[in-house]
């Protein structure tokens, strides 16, 4: 055992670990391959240039319905469908450009631009919990009041095409009173939204307001909190199976859900690994 010798044996057990790291290696690919034919979810990689790696989930054909998935451009495969906005398709865009063949702490740093499924679900299984804690009655009663005050100020929008002072203080009284009785029900993302609204209508009220009537942005302001209602509205009637006017209608004809159940719900999602799969679609159907 000269220095040859022990340097031969040094050589031999480096090959020897070369060769079951290489079979382990080969291994969990072959794992790795098997799990991305047959498993559920869609599953695909990011490479330079936002492209799509060839290596994919096989899941991946089913939900988009093509088998032209590898190279294609990430942003216009996964989001051409998406009712994200311009602004926030950009900013996901800018924030794959950022992470990729980077180093770690740049997704660090733009995760937070990033699309978040979790999120959506915790926010709906949110507003679930606020429709929850009125009654059927109250809630019909006020989507129905709601609505008409909507289609109330849309004509007033569209019967002005200048600057109306009685049309304005209309306008905002109307939208207060939707924002007032949402507030009172504890419906928070439509208050807020409702909000944004209302302050526009505030500004016009004033003397020498810093904005302009414009109808095209007042009525798409106008439209933002129509589609909201109607978001709560189907929520309530599809999600939770409560229609009509209520207990007036006959109880046996509604879904009762334990809102403890819901709160449940949003603390596991809060609370879940964005990182596994398997446990968001778990914490949002529990």
């Amino acid at each position: 055992m000269d220095e040859i010798g022990r340097s031969i044996v040094a050589f031999n057990l480096m090959i020897q670990q070369i060769q079951q790291s290489s079979a382990l290696l080969k291994q969990k690919t072959t794992d790795m391959q098997a799990m991305l034919q047959n498993m559920p979810q869609g599953i695909l990689t990011i490479t330079g240039g936002n492209r799509v790696h060839p290596e994919y989930s096989a899941y991946l054909e089913t939900i988009f319905e093509t088998k032209d998935i590898a190279g294609r451009d990430m942003m216009e495969l996964v989001f051409s469908n998406t009712n994200l906005g311009a602004d926030a398709l950009s900013q996901v865009a800018a924030a794959a450009s950022a992470c990729i063949d980077e180093d770690a702490m740049n997704f660090a740093f733009n995760k937070h631009l990033l699309a978040d499924e979790a999120s959506k679900q915790k926010r709906e299984l949110e507003i679930i919990g606020e429709i929850l804690a009125i009654t059927q009655e109250k809630f019909y009663e006020f989507i129905t009041s709601s609505l008409k005050f909507v289609d109330e100020n849309e004509g007033l929008i569209r019967e002005n095409p200048e600057h109306n002072a009685e049309a304005i203080n209309k306008l905002f009284r109307n939208m207060h009173t939707i924002k007032g009785n949402a507030r009172t029900y504890g419906l928070r993302h439509l208050t807020n939204l409702i909000h944004e609204a209302e302050q526009a209508y505030a500004e016009l009220r004033k003397p020498h307001p810093d904005i302009v009537w414009d109808q095209a942005t007042l009525m798409d302001a106008l439209f933002s909190v129509r589609i909201m209602l109607e978001h709560y509205a189907s929520i309530n009637e599809v999600s939770l199976g409560r229609k009509g006017p209520g207990r007036r209608g006959g109880v046996e004809h509604f879904l009762m859900v334990d809102k403890h159940q819901i709160q449940e719900a949003i603390q596991r999602l809060e609370h879940a690994n964005t990182g596994n799969l398997h446990e968001l679609p778990l914490c949002a159907s529990a």
